[in-house]
């Protein structure tokens, strides 16, 4: 793309190999003017409180501050605009519910190849929904937006 679409994407991850991965592998990523990175709820709280503009949060559910539903629901309740993309490491469909429950708006497997992720990031920003297909299948929902 000629330069970035969209201002802000905030990646909350402890492990900064999972942030850096996700900021250089993934094209989407690349529509970003300005990607910043947080270990914990409370750092990626404080981000989104200094500067509300951003348009994507990926973000892992189990931090060392924060777990599971604490995590997504920290995030939702106190910046209900911005839209969550899940990136965890749980492939349960009790965990792929509860985020949708708590309002996010994607979800994606750590095991999922980055081409998977780049069209999750994709669906989201397009104001869609993105669940993995296998997961979808066996719930009954449909994919997609």
């Amino acid at each position: 793309m000629g330069g970035a679409s969209f201002s802000r994407a905030v990646l909350v991850d402890d492990h900064q190999i999972v942030t850096d991965a996700l900021r250089t592998c993934v094209p989407a990523m690349r529509d970003f003017a300005r990607i910043e990175t947080a270990t914990t709820l409370a750092d990626a709280c404080a981000l989104l409180e200094a500067d509300p503009d951003c348009q994507l949060v990926v973000l892992d559910l189990h931090l060392p501050d924060s777990q599971g539903r604490e995590t997504l629901l920290g995030l939702r309740e106190r910046f209900p605009e911005v839209p969550i993309l899940v990136y965890s490491g749980d492939a349960t469909l009790g965990a792929i519910i509860m985020a949708f429950d708590c309002g996010a708006h994607g979800y994606v497997t750590k095991n999922s190849p980055m081409n998977v992720i780049d069209e999750a990031i994709r669906e989201v920003l397009a104001g869609g929904f993105y669940i993995p297909p296998e997961a979808a299948r066996d719930l009954g929902w449909p994919r997609g937006s």
